[in-house]
């Protein structure tokens, strides 16, 4: 669509160029009586083109001429006619009339006039020669003032004729350029709807980028709170899982020190039962023994049934002990697997939150693409704008030149040519100004597209570690090559002069 507008703006463009041109031309010289001839053969050609009518010939005469006695006798009797002559220069003075205005193809009429007025000359020379030759022929002078009569009159109808011929080619001539000035401003008007139209999309696709961009950024944000929610619930849980683990880790300690201390105590119940045991044994025999010898005493049966009480009573509390023990061992290895459980949530993260993480990435991926088509638009309306200041500019400028083409005066008396002053100046000022604008607005793309580059880049390192690392390392390759370029620069010898010194290296590379 813009290349067809710039198409038709640029066809309009050499129309009116051709046009300032043709009125250039034809304004460029003073139409006075003296040059109408010059005149014709300047602007003959263009009303050729423009008419694409040739110039009326003379008509053959309807009845047989007159002979050379009768054309001799008018000669004598009836004075030169002057109405060819004032008719010649009333065309010549309308046709700088209609030139002043700022038709340039009127200017015809004038043309063709010294050409009949010539070709009259030329035929009353004619008649004088002959007439020279053959006076004493022909005599009658009544017939001979009737005949000069009726081809004057002939003469004045043939030069109506071709005034009226020439007068309706100017017409068609002017009609011709006001239709054509009238269409190229229907196309101008044609082209400027296109123009406004156009503006008028690329405000609502803006509008409805820039929407589109408001609801991916309120989603982004909507996204963002969930996934800050969600991190703060995930941490709450992670501090409650740490404080419940601490507490497991105590009483896992506490539970272990108790164990032990209960391992020790069983130990020395062994060790106390083995005693027992020893003394039962010891007990026993001595028993033996007394039985052997006599009745034994009531106060060893009381000690023996007290030793055997003391017996069940440390195998029931040691059987208590080793059930308590299993019991502990069994806690202590849930608490264990609770913890295990928990740092495995911890180093692993659940399907959630990887969701949520690519749900992330893939709204900042589309964040900067949107971002990049509101550049993209952003530039092609800039460059749209400044097409359409250009083509206003032009059409500006070809209104102002016809405004002062038509506003110069010409002095036809006194030959003077008074025109307007040339906007010339502040035509080369309002470019210059329109070239800055240019510059700065190119300024202004290029800074933006750097910003998007940059931003693009910092996204990329910042979701890459291996970029990052790749970046540093060129970073220090770079710094360390520029200090190694600064450092190993050859000094040149301050006692030496420089001629000396541009000679010795000649010297060298010639040997």
């Amino acid at each position: 669509m813009a290349g067809w507008i710039s198409s038709k703006l640029k066809a309009a463009e050499t129309l009116l160029h051709q046009i300032d041109q043709q009125a250039a031309e034809s304004l460029g010289k003073s139409p006075s009586a003296s040059d109408l001839a010059t005149l014709h053969s300047t602007t003959s050609r263009s009303a050729d083109d423009l008419l694409d009518v040739p110039l009326p010939r003379r008509p053959p005469p309807s009845g047989p001429p007159p002979s050379l006695g009768l054309r001799l006798a008018a000669k004598r009797r009836s004075p030169p006619s002057q109405g060819p002559r004032r008719s010649a220069s009333a065309a010549a003075m309308l046709a700088v009339q209609d030139q002043a205005g700022g038709e340039p193809t009127v200017g015809v009429v004038a043309e063709v006039k010294p050409e009949t007025d010539g070709g009259d000359r030329e035929d009353g020379k004619s008649v004088a020669s002959e007439s020279g030759s053959d006076e004493d022929s022909d005599g009658s002078g009544s017939e001979d003032s009737e005949d000069s009569e009726e081809e004057r009159r002939r003469e004045e109808e043939r030069t109506r004729r071709r005034a009226e011929r020439l007068a309706a080619m100017a017409a068609r001539a002017i009609a011709e350029r006001e239709d054509a000035v009238a269409r190229l401003e229907g196309e101008k008007a044609g082209l400027e709807k296109l123009l406004a139209e156009r503006e008028k999309e690329q405000a609502q696709e803006a509008s409805e980028l820039q929407t589109s961009m408001i609801e991916t950024l309120e989603a982004v944000e909507i996204e963002k709170q969930r996934h800050h929610s969600t991190r703060m619930e995930a941490l709450a849980r992670l501090a409650r899982l740490e404080v419940t683990n601490g507490e497991l880790a105590k009483s896992l300690a506490r539970e272990q020190w108790n164990l032990e201390v209960q391992v020790d105590q069983v130990a020395q119940l062994r060790e106390e039962v083995e005693l027992k045991k020893l003394a039962q044994d010891k007990y026993r025999r001595k028993l033996t023994k007394i039985q052997k010898t006599s009745a034994p005493p009531v106060d060893e049966i009381e000690s023996l049934r007290r030793f055997k009480l003391e017996e069940e009573i440390i195998d029931a509390e040691y059987t208590l002990t080793c059930d308590r023990i299993v019991s502990l061992k069994d806690k202590a290895r849930k608490i264990e697997e609770s913890i295990e459980l928990t740092r495995r949530d911890m180093v692993h993260p659940t399907e959630v939150e990887i969701e949520l993480k690519k749900r992330l990435d893939q709204l900042t991926d589309r964040l900067i693409q949107k971002q990049m088509q509101v550049e993209s638009l952003s530039s092609e309306k800039a460059a749209l704008l400044m097409r359409i200041e250009a083509v206003t500019r032009l059409l500006d400028n070809s209104t102002s030149s016809s405004a002062s083409s038509s506003s110069s005066r010409l002095d036809i008396e006194a030959g003077a040519w008074q025109q307007s002053h040339s906007p010339t100046i502040t035509f080369t000022n309002n470019h210059i100004r329109d070239r800055i604008r240019a510059g700065q607005q190119q300024l202004g793309s290029a800074i933006r597209q750097l910003d998007s580059i940059f931003s693009a880049g910092h996204i990329f390192l910042r979701r890459n570690p291996k970029a990052q690392v790749w970046a540093l390392v060129y970073l220090v390759c770079l710094h360390l090559w520029v200090l190694y370029i600064l450092t190993s620069h050859p000094t040149v010898s301050e006692t030496r002069s420089g001629a000396t010194f541009s000679l010795e290296t000649l010297n060298k590379t010639s040997t």
